[in-house]
């Protein structure tokens, strides 16, 4: 699904193809670890949150990796953002 075509509905699921921009590594202030991101696409960009696990190994993402990923909308700080819910095969 193109971002363009997404419908902004708060918990609203899609899923595509798409390139990471921005990727960034941080942490709660309980220390549980996420990982922000753009996903792209040639129609558009939404500003995305991939959660991880404590135990978890951070995944390693630089710009312009191809990721799938199935998200879940949401409306917060008066933007749409999306929360990675499944993503399969990250590569360049």
């Amino acid at each position: 699904m193109l971002i363009s075509d997404i419908i902004h509905n708060h918990g609203e699921t899609f899923t595509g193809e798409y390139r990471l921009n921005s990727p960034l590594l941080h942490y709660t202030k309980y220390g549980n670890p996420y990982i922000t991101f753009d996903l792209c696409d040639m129609s558009g960009s939404i500003k995305s949150y991939l959660w991880l696990d404590c135990n978890e190994e951070p995944p390693e993402f630089t710009d312009g990796d191809r990721v799938s990923v199935t998200a879940q909308l949401r409306f917060f700080n008066g933007t749409w953002i999306a929360n990675i819910k499944m993503s399969i095969g990250f590569e360049n």
